[in-house]
């Protein structure tokens, strides 16, 4: 059965006036484990940040930095191709479905390098840009590696502050058979099943067969759209004797 809640810390008011329990201890952020072999120096980072960096395979994400930010990162000069080749896109498209809050961040290959500032690589790529703010991707660029690493534990800091910090009271594993199970669920990122599993509000996976889209939406941040779909899914995938 999933874990009871912990004690909720002190609270944060969001912009819309409802305060949320801000979790006690050190920010924490998930890494797809392809950074270890891929950037080992990222992880190093964020753990000198002051951040507690746990390893997992992630559904769409390079890093999970708070209950509602998804994050990829991609080399300055591969970006184009994700307009182009249809399964970067659909990589871009998931990363928007997923997160309440998506964000790409833009690495220069080299300080010198052609579009090693954010004016030229704006100048140069219009289109991508804009396609990626219609999808409502937010943009981040980093020179270096170091930076990324700077941006990250920002975000991770500022979504603490208004209430959206990943609860370090979590334990770093769930039952795997749950886990599996929610993120061969169309629309739920690891996160979204996380937050389902440990946020003491299911006391079996029937509850949350059975629950409405409408609560769905107040889970995780995953909005309306994406709630209904989930919903739809129970109702497609099981049958009558687990939706009551």
């Amino acid at each position: 059965a999933p874990a009871s809640a912990p004690a909720a810390g002190p609270t944060s008011t969001t912009a819309a006036g409802s305060a949320r329990a801000t979790p006690k201890g050190p920010r924490t952020v998930y890494i797809d484990v392809r950074e270890l072999q891929a950037s080992p120096l990222l992880l190093a980072g964020l753990r000198a940040q002051g951040l507690r960096v746990i390893t997992t395979s992630l559904k769409g994400a390079d890093c999970e930095v708070s209950t509602r930010v998804g994050l990829l990162r991609l080399s300055i000069k591969d970006a184009p191709a994700y307009l182009r080749e249809p399964a970067k896109a659909a990589q871009i498209h998931r990363l928007a479905q997923l997160y309440a809050r998506p964000v790409l961040v833009l690495e220069a290959d080299r300080p010198r390098g052609p579009f090693a500032t954010k004016q030229t690589f704006v100048e140069s790529h219009r289109s991508l840009l804009a396609a990626l703010l219609r999808m409502k991707i937010s943009v981040l660029f980093a020179h270096t590696q170091q930076d990324t690493v700077e941006e990250i534990a920002g975000l991770a800091r500022a979504e603490a502050d208004k209430g959206y910090a990943i609860d370090p009271a979590w334990p770093e594993t769930a039952p795997e058979h749950y886990l599996k199970f929610l993120l061969s669920v169309p629309m739920v990122s690891h996160l979204t099943a996380r937050l389902l599993l440990h946020g003491g509000k299911f006391k079996c996976m029937r509850d949350i067969i059975n629950c409405p889209a409408s609560e769905l939406s107040r889970i995780g941040y995953i909005g309306r759209e994406r709630a209904e779909a989930i919903h739809a899914y129970f109702r497609r995938c099981f049958d009558s004797d687990l939706q009551k």
